[in-house]
């Protein structure tokens, strides 16, 4: 191995594994500009009658993801994502007085992979048994798998109804109404969500995401150290404003590879020093726990 630990560290032996071989990976740095924002009827009410808004605050709810077999590229994968955010927005109204409401925004993005072929038909001694059991057949696709941290709350911006207003390079069919959306992120809000309204909110958020795609399959390996993608999501370019500031912005590696090892005080940083025994010698135990295997 290039990156060979010596030692007692080393592998002693090598075994036959059953997992989940990552046949391609990309990662995307992204500002999703103008996402239209779905409010309850409630919050709807506040907004038609508010003066300004800020963004304050916004989580991933959920990453809904679909792997499609490109026609005529052999081996290749489209994978299809639609993201669904919480928001939160402070509104000011006329008089000065200021409250925060949370909504909904989608965003849509898709991204071609390597996924080889797989011709076998899969079958397990723990599917078996006495009760219904459905005969099927089914292509055998590679698994889409989407990792992604809450976004950065780039920008709001409040404006009259106006379907010309806000063209959005997000904009798409699975992501123009919340009456499609996933029955636990529509859970989210108890109140439901409204389209109509005299005024709208759109959202900038800066996304960071990990796609890769994964077979079942038997391996021989030992295992070492995390793998980042070097590869760049192709996608659509950002405009200027908070996305020529959101460009600036590292991408947060740490945040998707938590540390290998904590010192007996829980930290993560133990430095050189022996503040958690002789610290400055030693080798992280091999994970067992791959993020991009999991």
């Amino acid at each position: 191995m290039a990156n060979d630990r010596g030692g007692a560290h080393r592998p002693s032996e090598s075994v036959c594994v059953q997992t989940d071989k990552i046949y391609d990976s990309c990662k995307s740095k992204e500002c999703a500009e103008d996402l239209r924002v779905y409010f309850s009827a409630p919050a709807q009410e506040l907004i038609d009658r508010a003066n300004n808004v800020k963004l304050k605050d916004a989580q991933v709810l959920y990453v809904d993801t679909d792997v499609e077999k490109i026609q005529f590229n052999k081996c290749y994968y489209n994978v299809n994502m639609t993201f669904y955010f919480r928001v939160t927005v402070e509104i000011w109204d006329g008089c000065g007085a200021t409250t925060c409401v949370d909504g909904l925004c989608m965003y849509c993005k898709n991204a071609m992979l390597f996924g080889s072929e797989g011709c076998s038909y899969v079958f397990s001694s723990k599917d078996s048994g006495c009760g219904n059991i459905k005969l099927s057949r089914s292509a055998n696709m590679p698994t889409a798998i989407v990792e992604t941290i809450d976004p950065v709350a780039l920008d709001c911006k409040l404006t009259e109804m106006c379907c010309d207003c806000h063209n959005s390079v997000s904009d798409c069919k699975c992501c123009s109404s919340p009456s499609n959306v996933p029955e636990l992120v529509g859970g989210a809000f108890a109140e439901g969500l409204v389209e109509n309204g005299q005024k709208r909110v759109y959202a900038t958020l800066g996304l960071f995401i990990f796609i890769r795609l994964q077979r079942n399959t038997q391996l021989l390996i030992p295992s070492y150290d995390f793998c980042i993608p070097e590869k760049n999501c192709v996608g659509a370019g950002c405009g200027d404003d908070p996305c020529s500031f959101f460009e600036k912005l590292d991408f947060p590696i740490d945040a998707f590879f938590p540390p290998s090892h904590c010192c007996d005080n829980g930290s993560s940083s133990c430095g050189d020093d022996d503040s958690c025994g002789n610290r400055s010698d030693f080798i992280p135990p091999v994970s067992s726990t791959n993020p991009f295997g999991k």
